[in-house]
């Protein structure tokens, strides 16, 4: 259930009036997205390819996912 963050009106511009529903929402899409890096992580490491430029990846910051 990935849902852009401008769906909760609340978590853009009014945080004080933040639902349980929309806090469930935006921890589910930081498990799913968690685990998408973790995929493409461990799929990277798995691949025996010399061709490595299209598989390269970035993640800007990863604070968020510890």
């Amino acid at each position: 259930m990935f849902r852009p963050l401008e769906m909760f009106k609340n978590l853009m511009f009014n945080p004080s009036k933040v639902t349980s529903y929309e806090l469930n929402c935006l921890d589910q899409r930081r498990k799913m997205e968690k685990q998408m890096v973790l995929d493409q992580d461990l799929k990277d490491d798995e691949s025996s390819s010399d061709s490595k430029d299209d598989k390269m990846w970035f993640i800007i910051s990863s604070d968020w996912l510890f």
